[in-house]
């Protein structure tokens, strides 16, 4: 596993760690859709939204590189030429110049991007694994 791919890995399982998965309300998904080794002619449909669906990010692999990246949601999708990082901020940043709230599903790794990575405190409601891991952070 290479670069960006490594990066995913490390988010994904920072993601499952930190989510929502007891309670009322709607549980935490992944933020990111990754596809392997599929043919050009099949990404269109990968890529597809319905209106209102949050923005994810959707990647496609090939041979332990993230080949192509794109930011989809309510019905478009953004191509993405930037690395890892760039992209992640990219996706905050969707939410947050808009000043929109992060969808639930989302909202516990991005909440946690945005307080560790770009030093701006998350208020919203957190798990006790975000509040545990910014701890280990401090």
């Amino acid at each position: 596993m290479q670069g960006d791919l490594r990066i995913v890995a490390v988010l994904q399982h920072l993601e499952t760690k930190i989510a929502f998965k007891a309670g009322k309300g709607e549980k935490s998904r992944s933020i990111f859709e990754i596809f392997d080794d599929i043919p050009e002619d099949d990404i269109a449909q990968k890529l597809k939204t319905k209106p209102g669906d949050c923005p994810k990010l959707v990647m496609f692999t090939k041979d332990d590189l993230v080949e192509k990246s794109f930011l989809c949601g309510d019905g478009v999708e953004t191509k993405l030429h930037q690395n890892m990082g760039k992209v992640m901020l990219i996706a905050i940043g969707a939410y947050y110049v808009s000043d929109l709230e992060y969808p639930r599903i989302y909202c516990q790794l991005l909440g946690f991007l945005q307080q560790t990575v770009l030093g701006q405190a998350y208020t919203a409601q957190k798990t006790k694994a975000f509040v545990d891991a910014l701890t280990l952070l401090d």
